[in-house]
């Protein structure tokens, strides 16, 4: 957790010459390896795929659509890999599975709204905003939970 919340940070750190271009080939190539495999050991690639996304030159809405396929690929194989190992898949409650289909619906409603209504400047603020904070958060809750095992 705590790598996954350094990460984002490091990019800032790099040369700019060497900062993540999402129109290079080499750069998706390095980006996706790391990123998928940030997926399939923490579940999570969010903040690392943002840090690239941000560094070219794309608009906003092909961010978005950009890093929803990545997501949409990445969730289907970690669905693969690992649900062929965990026999718990049965066990889903039909309920929770609904409302979280329902609940990914409307987020992707009222983010479209909320999409259209910025400009490219203030997504890149907003989404610069966010990755701070939520890689922030990875930092101090591992280290929180690295403090507490130590214990």
């Amino acid at each position: 957790m705590i790598f996954l919340g350094v990460i984002p940070f490091l990019v800032h750190l790099v040369p700019r010459r060497l900062q993540p271009n999402p129109e290079s080939p080499r750069h998706g190539i390095i980006y996706g390896a790391v990123s998928m495999t940030s997926m399939l050991l923490t579940g999570v690639a969010g903040p690392l795929l943002d840090s690239f996304f941000l560094g070219g030159n794309l608009d906003r809405r092909e961010i978005v659509a950009t890093k929803g396929m990545c997501q949409i690929f990445g969730h289907s194989l970690k669905l693969a890999y690992f649900g062929g190992i965990i026999d718990q898949v049965a066990d889903m409650n039909a309920t929770m599975l609904g409302l979280a289909i329902v609940a990914s619906l409307i987020g992707t409603v009222l983010a479209k709204r909320l999409l259209e209504a910025m400009s490219d400047t203030q997504y890149r603020k907003w989404a610069g905003g966010l990755i701070t904070a939520i890689s922030g958060y990875y930092v101090l809750h591992g280290s929180a939970l690295l403090a507490l095992a130590n214990h």
